[in-house]
């Protein structure tokens, strides 16, 4: 009896090591909307009991690619995991500059709908452009959205971001 309930015990250690050390990065993923591949970036907040200090991840993205898509309010967002799915997500969303740093205070979190290993959810307005006295930021096309997605397993945690082009709440043209 002892023996079997350490072999169980042991078993049971082991396991969990193995599932514990099998995520050496994040998982990818894919980001698209009217069937285009959205760029996206990952960054380690903590993972491996190490804690990461690093550039934050939407000016990361701005350094990489240039020329950001754009989509209408309402478009279906899709993020596909190509992994292990977290455990937690958070889902937030704000205005930013040409360069990548965040405009307003403001930030708005989105809800998630899980079927399997796909996420999605519908490009809310982002009423934070709407304290803005610059006449263009009411122009078509003219809201540069960071969506930044953090993700835990465990006691991992990363961040995904993506950038996408969209219209502002009230449209002034």
């Amino acid at each position: 009896m002892k023996k079997s309930i350490a072999y169980i015990f042991v078993t049971i250690l082991f396991a969990s090591l193995l599932t514990s050390c099998s995520m050496n990065r994040p998982p990818d993923i894919t980001v698209t909307a009217d069937k285009e591949e959205i760029d996206w970036i990952v960054a380690k907040n903590e993972w491996d009991g190490a804690m990461y200090d690093r550039e934050d991840t939407f000016i990361s993205l701005f350094k990489q690619y240039d020329g950001f898509l754009y989509f209408p309010i309402g478009t279906e967002i899709e993020i596909e995991f190509k992994g292990q799915i977290p455990d937690t997500v958070t889902l937030t969303d704000c205005c930013l500059d040409e360069d990548g740093t965040q405009r307003f205070y403001y930030t708005q979190d989105i809800e998630l709908e899980f079927i399997g290993k796909k996420a999605s959810f519908s490009l809310p307005e982002n009423m934070a452009t709407l304290v803005s006295s610059i006449p263009s930021d009411y122009e078509a096309g003219s809201q540069i959205r960071g969506f930044r997605m953090i993700c835990t397993w465990g006691r991992n945690e990363c961040e995904y971001a993506f950038v996408l082009l969209t219209d502002p709440p009230m449209n002034l043209e």
